[in-house]
């Protein structure tokens, strides 16, 4: 991968970036995904110019006066390397100072329809400036990855098209049926930690504005999802058929709540029926005894 700069360039940058989209996208948080796959995307966008050939070769300072973005995309990569940046860079101090100045935010934009107030939920990257300034990381690494997607087409060493800009939480009115929802993802006994930012969009204005929290009582209500039971229906000819019912453990009842698509919870099912089997014809084994007495007549019985 070393030995060729458009290789390189797809093999660690492309396939850092397409990690990065989907954990960006998936509307999850609770264990940094979205930060951690943007922190390796600017690793990788920052170290590429170390890689340029002789005839390519640009100092950092070149770079970041091309691509004013590269200066953050630096940064960052150092401070979440070495956790504190003390060292001056090429334009003075490091506008990270510190790799806790680099967070995920979970951004709750507000709207209002006909039929009341309904939310969405967004990820972002949001890097706190030595500055005194607030940026968002995910715009910047969109436009660092532009920036050396056009440099490198120029250069005549690899052609890869432009990736649009992501859209910010809250530029646009989103309908309530386009919204979307957020999955927490908590490990057990390790320490959990959200930033969240909520927005109310001024449909006057055409954008949302952080809403005024101070003094505000927040509270968050984490519930058990609801224990899965399903029915599966046995039948032996002449003896009719009958339901036995099947609980699924904690941690069955979490995995299926995660699927989404319905080929999916059927395979799972299918899964959890051969797993369980035994336990499944034991309780229908049962349930026909007790069939069979119940259908006996009083002749019989006596």
């Amino acid at each position: 991968m070393f030995d060729d700069l458009g290789a390189l360039f797809m093999n660690s940058v492309i396939a850092a970036h397409d990690e990065y989209v989907v954990k960006r996208d998936e509307r999850k948080s609770g264990r940094d995904q979205h930060l951690r796959a943007a922190i390796g995307l600017a690793t990788a966008l920052f170290h590429i110019r170390e890689h340029l050939p002789a005839q390519l070769a640009k100092s950092r300072r070149d770079i970041e006066s091309a691509c004013p973005d590269y200066r953050l995309i630096a940064d960052v990569a150092n401070a979440t390397k070495h956790a504190q940046v003390k060292r001056r860079t090429p334009q003075g101090t490091s506008l990270i100072a510190s790799a806790d100045d680099v967070q995920e935010v979970v951004a709750i934009t507000l709207f209002e329809d006909a039929e009341g107030i309904y939310s969405d939920f967004q990820t972002f990257i949001m890097a706190k400036c030595s500055d005194g300034t607030k940026r968002n990381l995910d715009l910047a690494l969109t436009n660092a990855l532009n920036f050396w997607s056009g440099f490198l087409s120029r250069a005549g060493i690899v052609t890869y098209p432009q990736v649009p800009v992501p859209l910010t939480p809250g530029v646009r009115f989103i309908q309530r049926k386009d919204t979307k929802s957020l999955e927490f993802d908590v490990l057990n006994t390790i320490r959990f930690r959200s930033n969240m930012q909520i927005l109310k969009f001024d449909a006057t204005k055409g954008y949302a504005e952080p809403m005024d929290l101070k003094d505000a009582q927040m509270v968050m209500r984490v519930f058990k999802p609801r224990p899965i039971i399903v029915d599966i229906t046995v039948s032996i000819p002449q003896q009719g058929e009958v339901t036995v019912p099947i609980e699924l453990s904690d941690a069955q009842t979490i995995d299926f709540y995660r699927l989404k698509m319905e080929t999916d919870k059927q395979a799972f099912m299918k899964a959890i029926f051969e797993e369980r089997a035994n336990e499944i014809i034991q309780k229908a084994a049962i349930a026909f005894q007790e069939k069979a007495e119940a259908t006996r007549s009083p002749d019989m019985t006596a």
